[in-house]
């Protein structure tokens, strides 16, 4: 993992534990398993990312962290936009919901996608075309 994805996991999960703890204030009633999945999950992303920095850490722990924030996000984004029986739908909770469901995306694709194409065993094992003279 890069330096940058690192620092990236960082400042991402500080950010995320800061927008649940906000969506928490601007809607009580529908925000307990983002503040739950954002501040422990905010914690986890901090969390490799400065391990990252030490030492090698592979692909999969941050995916495996980042993926069920996307989820929790994305559950109550669709609740926040349709607006339940028992809640009232605001505005302002479910685009920063979204706005959250987005970065976490954008994480699982960035940290899922850089340095996709650079190993060569796909290339190493493949031969030659061969070439012919034509007449």
């Amino acid at each position: 993992m890069t330096r940058s994805i690192a620092f990236a996991l960082i400042a991402y999960g500080v950010a995320i534990a800061a927008l649940s703890v906000c969506i928490r204030v601007l809607a009580a009633d529908i925000a307990w398993p983002i503040l739950i999945a954002g501040v422990a999950g905010g914690a986890l992303c901090a969390f490799w990312g400065i391990f990252a920095l030490s030492k090698t850490v592979g692909k999969a722990k941050p995916l495996l962290t980042l993926m069920p924030i996307a989820f929790v996000f994305l559950s109550q984004a669709v609740t926040a936009w349709l607006g339940d029986e028992g809640t009232s739908k605001q505005t302002l909770p479910a685009l920063l919901l979204t706005a959250g469901l987005g970065a976490s995306m954008g994480m699982i694709m960035w940290i899922a996608y850089t340095d996709a194409g650079t190993t060569s065993t796909f290339t190493a094992n493949q031969t030659q075309p061969r070439t012919t003279a034509r007449r």
